[in-house]
């Protein structure tokens, strides 16, 4: 799902892969594979690390248990200077609306 949401961005929007940003959200758990987990999805994006920002850490304790090699937490995609195209998503959303 990730990788077809930032092609769609790219192909449909036009964004650029420069304007994408990463947030890693893992529990604090896993806090000794931050380093590891933040590879796996550049690799996985195709994005450099320098389009990452701070990894958040969840502190809850969880029913399930993960082995260290299978868990890579969850990502937010934000969309740098991204007003103008949400405007504009909005509008395709509202013009399918209307038919």
């Amino acid at each position: 799902m990730i990788l077809f949401i930032l092609q769609w961005f790219e192909d449909i929007c036009g964004v650029s892969k420069n304007r994408f940003t990463i947030q890693i959200r893992i529990n604090k758990i896993h806090k000794s594979r931050i380093g590891e987990v933040q590879q796996y999805w550049s690799r996985l994006t195709g994005l450099p690390m320098s389009q990452f920002t701070k990894t958040i850490l969840i502190n809850t304790i969880t029913k399930k248990v993960y082995s260290n090699t299978n868990h890579y937490g969850t990502i937010r995609v934000t969309v740098r200077q991204g007003t103008q195209l949400r405007r504009k998503i909005i509008g395709w959303i509202e013009g399918l609306q209307k038919i």
